[in-house]
């Protein structure tokens, strides 16, 4: 039941009801009525515990898969839906930040002269 994942997920935070309670913004009795059965999960508070500790929606839920995700996942799960990444994308801007400083910026200065020759060119 997902008021025992609740419970089972803050112990292996090893939070307190109260410190559990402030990340996610509400009060520590609210919690313990939620681990208790007492309450039930929002679905905007199924949203913020996953978001605040990178815990897997469908675990919470249902408890498939695993507990958390990984942060990386999280990130460009998160980019997908806000602007429309595709894998491609995906996989071009992990390559980007996995370079060396001086790589991402000779890249970055690339990609600067070609934007101003394209601009040159429409105008």
């Amino acid at each position: 039941m997902i008021n025992l994942r609740v419970k089972e997920l803050r112990q292996a935070l090893q939070l307190t009801q109260t410190s559990f309670g402030e990340r996610v913004g509400v009060a520590p009795a609210a919690i313990s009525k939620i681990e208790s059965g007492i309450n039930t999960l929002t679905d905007q508070m199924i949203i913020s515990i996953c978001h605040e500790f990178r815990v897997s929606e469908e675990w919470l839920r249902t408890g498939a898969g695993k507990m958390f995700v990984k942060s990386d996942d999280t990130l460009f799960s998160t980019l997908s839906k806000d602007y429309h990444v595709n894998e491609r994308d995906v996989k071009v801007i992990k390559t980007f930040l996995n370079m060396a400083d001086g790589e991402r910026s000779a890249l970055i200065n690339f990609l600067e002269q070609l934007a101003s020759a394209v601009k040159s060119k429409k105008a």
